[in-house]
C-alpha cells in the first residue's frame, strides 16, 4: 500500500494536510483506488488544527474531499 503526504490541499471544502496510504478498491468493478487517512488537519484561522478521524462529521468530512485528494496524488505521481 503506497503511502502519501499532502502537505497542503485546497478544497472548497477548506485547506487540509494529511498523510495515510492508497488502498487498491477490493470491488472487481471498481478501478478507483480509495485512501485510508491516518493524520487529517485543517487549516484554521490561527494554524493547522488536527481533526479526529474518528468521528462522523470528519469521517463525512473525509468523503468530501477523498476524491480531490486521490487526483492530487495521481497527478504527482511520476510516469
Amino acid at each position: 500500500m503506497p503511502r502519501f503526504n499532502i502537505t497542503r490541499i485546497h478544497t472548497p471544502n477548506g485547506i487540509f494536510r494529511l498523510t495515510g496510504h492508497i488502498v487498491q478498491s477490493a470491488l472487481p468493478t471498481s478501478n478507483s483506488p480509495a485512501l485510508h487517512i491516518k493524520h487529517l488537519d485543517i487549516l484554521g484561522t490561527d494554524g493547522w488544527i488536527a481533526l479526529n478521524i474518528a468521528t462522523q462529521q470528519t469521517q463525512a468530512l473525509i468523503h468530501l474531499i477523498e476524491e480531490e485528494c486521490i487526483q492530487h496524488i495521481q497527478s504527482r505521481q511520476k510516469p
